[in-house]
């Protein structure tokens, strides 16, 4: 089976549902807001503090989720579920400002994704999840998404400072000029 969550068929149903469905269709839809920055900053500032909440969920439930109540398999199926609540999120960035097709695809992405656990866990290699299972999930889940936030707030700040001083640099050398 290998690592929980970390599968083939279990990665391919994350990127499909979570990610490439969602991006195919919001690459259609024209967007007039001005590029600002270089675009690999840009995205790694976006994409990063989704990337470090889940590694200390995962290490938590892990790590930690035989003391949290939960059996070998149940902490399987918990991290697969926190990765997708946190992916759902993810979705949640990348969608506003929403639109019409937007709040379809952030409505029917999540919900394909967690249909697909509970109607296909066998095939994924993963267990039903228990219900008791549910509020360590949602306690993790919450934890991640804290933890997301947190880093995103950290990073704009970072990213705003930064760019002021190189705006200030800029502003005089133009006004020498």
């Amino acid at each position: 089976m290998g690592e929980p969550g970390l599968g083939d068929k279990t990665g391919l149903l994350v990127k499909e549902l979570s990610i490439g469905y969602p991006a195919f269709f919001q690459s259609f839809v024209p967007d007039s807001r001005a590029v600002t920055g270089r675009f690999l900053p840009s995205v790694l500032r976006r994409a990063v503090p989704n990337a470090l909440a889940i590694l200390p969920a995962v290490a938590a439930l892990l790590l930690g989720g035989r003391g949290m109540g939960l059996s070998g398999s149940q902490i399987q199926a918990a991290v697969y579920l926190m990765i997708g609540v946190v992916e759902a999120e993810a979705l949640l960035k990348s969608c506003l400002p929403l639109n019409r097709l937007r709040v379809f695809l952030f409505t029917t992405a999540p919900a394909g994704f967690f249909a697909a656990v509970l109607l296909f866990h066998g095939r994924l290699g993963l267990p039903l999840p228990a219900w008791e299972t549910l509020p360590t999930v949602l306690l993790i889940c919450a934890a991640a998404i804290g933890v997301e936030r947190l880093i995103s707030l950290l990073w704009d700040g970072r990213a705003r400072r930064s760019s002021v001083g190189i705006r200030r640099s800029e502003d005089r050398t133009y006004s020498r000029t």
